[in-house]
């Protein structure tokens, strides 16, 4: 997920990641035993082998001065390599479980399992090329196995494949084939699905699913200007736009960090506090996951504080697109008075068990008078699990509209003739064991957010009218 503020650590920490299969079930409750991957330059010699990713169609091979990442389909294997010191420093710790390997940011982090296998499967015997028919196969092949909702959606891949296999050919163009693969995605409704590919030096990109509600406002509000810059000018004047106005309405209480990624103040005698990301809380661009969750501490524990006298908190989440899972948690650490079961997850397949994920309550300052969590159909990926977990705790109570309905983390597939595809791989299911994938999570109270008769206004006056109800 491409956070909305400036690219970080995380990012990077995020890429690999889901490169190794997005979040799959944690460990580390298995073992304290974690060591740190890199010795010197090398990988740990415990850590050496080739292994592999359960449920999420991955191998590792892990070598003392070398690491190839290898992606596993019954049409073929697709390679790349890492530098040691690259990878080790973005997954940076290990720990041997029986005949499995746990690799993991931190200790307390979201694990990845890899079992050792002897060999590769006989799939990879065929080395793929970069042809229409290779890559056809594999595009589907990974679908076909790692994609999990296809049911929810509606779509019979199988009859995807059968309409428009006849139209590969050998001497089609990369645009012909990208066009081709973007009418077998089109009917999938998935913000977390993607077809990203670089045509005679332009970057084309096909994505699954917008916003229900913004979007056609933006562009309907775009249309009635008489001098018309481009969409996304006028997209970007009114996000800035927003974020001005409300900053007005906090006037002189109105404090931001994280180069405003954050933002905070008081409406009258209400706290109000908006994350525009679920990253780049850190000043360093190279910040490990850790580092990131400590700046989150820092930076919400001071807006708390500063905050800690008002009768209610308006947490505003409307434009936020999403980042990482443990920069939610943590946030949300600061509203919980103990430790609540928030939400689960597990690939599709199931070959791995379910997670189970709690906020913990913070140590630093927490605010446990009533909060006001307020999402729109902008509010996806990770904000949707930061709304997953707000909702579970007894002191928020949520409003606005439904989120996107884009939970599962992005599984990044790079296609033989070097595409990348990003498909939703993890079935999330919240605290009372509901599914919101593909619908959105829904509030309490609905409350529009985006007036099409005023969209560069109404958000402001939404969060004044919350603030001035008893």
């Amino acid at each position: 997920m491409k956070l909305p503020v400036r690219p970080s650590g995380t990012v990077l920490t995020l890429i690999v990641l889901t490169l190794l299969g997005g979040w799959p079930a944690t460990y580390a409750q298995e073992t304290s035993d974690f060591e740190m991957l890199l010795v010197g330059e090398q990988i740990a010699p415990e850590a050496v082998g080739l292994w592999k990713n359960r449920g999420y169609g991955r191998l590792l091979r892990l070598e003392a001065d070398s690491v190839e990442l290898i992606d596993v389909t019954a049409a073929g294997c697709v390679r790349r390599t890492f530098e040691p010191v690259e990878f080790g420093t973005l997954v940076r710790r290990y720990a041997r479980v029986g005949d499995g390997l746990v690799l993991a940011d931190q200790p307390d982090s979201t694990s990845l399992r890899f079992d050792s296998i002897g060999a590769e499967p006989a799939s990879c015997g065929r080395e793929l090329e970069a042809t229409p028919r290779d890559t056809f196969d594999y595009f589907y092949a990974t679908m076909n196995e790692l994609y999990a909702f296809f049911d929810l959606h509606q779509v019979d891949w199988e009859a995807q494949r059968k309409a428009n296999e006849s139209k590969i050919r050998a001497d089609m163009t990369d645009k012909e084939l990208f066009e081709v693969f973007s009418t077998m995605l089109e009917d999938v409704d998935d913000g977390h699905l993607s077809l990203t590919a670089e045509i005679d030096g332009e970057q084309e990109r096909f994505v699954g699913q917008r916003t229900r509600t913004l979007g056609p406002i933006l562009r309907a509000a775009y249309h009635t200007k008489k001098r018309k810059k481009s969409m996304g000018k006028f997209q970007t004047e009114w996000f800035f736009g927003t974020k001005k106005r409300i900053r007005r309405v906090l006037g002189r209480s109105s404090t931001d960090a994280a180069g405003g990624n954050v933002l905070w103040g008081r409406i009258g005698d209400v706290g109000y506090i908006t994350v525009y990301g679920m990253g780049g809380f850190d000043d360093d661009d190279d910040a490990t996951i850790d580092e990131e969750v400590a700046a989150v501490h820092r930076i919400i524990g001071r807006a708390v504080q500063d905050l800690a006298d008002t009768r209610k908190l308006i947490f505003d989440v409307t434009l936020n697109q999403g980042g990482l899972d443990d920069v939610s948690r943590a946030i949300a650490s600061h509203f919980a008075a103990e430790r609540t079961y928030a939400y689960q997850k597990q690939p599709f397949r199931k070959e791995t068990p379910p997670q189970r994920f709690d906020v913990v309550p913070a140590s630093g300052p927490r605010y446990l008078k009533p909060v006001i969590l307020v999402t729109s159909d902008v509010t996806v990926s990770a904000a949707e699990i930061f709304t997953m977990s707000m909702r579970a705790l007894p002191n928020v109570t949520h409003v606005g509209t439904d989120t996107m309905g884009a939970l599962s983390d992005i599984l990044d597939k790079q296609l033989p003739n070097g595409w990348e595809l990003a498909l939703s791989h993890e079935v999330y299911l919240d605290h009372e064991g509901v599914l919101w994938e593909g619908k959105g999570i829904p509030p309490a109270r609905e409350v529009t957010i985006w007036d099409p008769k005023d969209v560069r206004k109404s958000h402001a006056e939404v969060m004044k009218r919350l603030a001035s109800e008893r």
